[in-house]
């Protein structure tokens, strides 16, 4: 049971960081690509894909030595897991956002300043709907691939004290 919410835990953790970096990493590369800058979108789209070219197993290692050597008392914090988890899932956000805003008509945003709704109502009303679909395809993903990550935990989960289901697999 322990490991079961432990994995939840860390799944629904991951699934909110990486949605929201996910999102606004798209939406960083979609707004530059509309302001005519493809070279930087391209360079912001390729450096999310990065943690994508790296196993789990070298990502946790990554966090645990950069966490050692920066701010050692946070490798005690049980949310820990939750950063290698977001970063391995997050190039898939943005992958399955980055069409979906592409394939918006503009005619959306102009129709929301017509009604005289501001950017953030615009964007709860109008671009949140739109790409509902694709938010919880994201999401889903997300989460899936948290609940399945091993190397990242294994790496980070030494102490035993909050083991996932895949490494308490292993350990079995």
């Amino acid at each position: 049971p322990e490991a079961l919410s432990n994995s939840l835990v860390y799944a629904i953790g991951c699934l909110l960081v990486s949605c929201c970096i996910g999102f606004f990493v798209a939406q960083t590369i979609h707004s530059l690509e509309q302001q005519k800058k493809p070279k930087l979108a391209q360079v912001i789209d390729v450096l999310s894909m990065l943690p994508l070219a790296l196993s789990g197993v070298m990502v946790g290692l990554g966090v645990l030595l950069g966490i050692l050597k920066v701010w050692p008392a946070l490798f005690s914090w049980y949310a820990l897991p939750i950063l290698p988890h977001a970063m391995l899932t997050t190039p898939f956000v943005v992958r399955i956002m980055l069409p979906a805003m592409r394939e918006i008509d503009a005619s959306y945003e102009e129709v929301g300043m017509i009604y005289g709704y501001g950017p953030v109502e615009r964007f709860f009303r109008i671009k949140i709907p739109l790409l509902k679909p694709q938010i919880v395809v994201a999401a889903a993903l997300s989460m899936a691939f948290s609940l399945g990550e091993f190397g990242a935990s294994w790496i980070l989960l030494r102490s035993g004290s909050w083991d996932t289901l895949p490494v308490l697999v292993d350990q079995l």
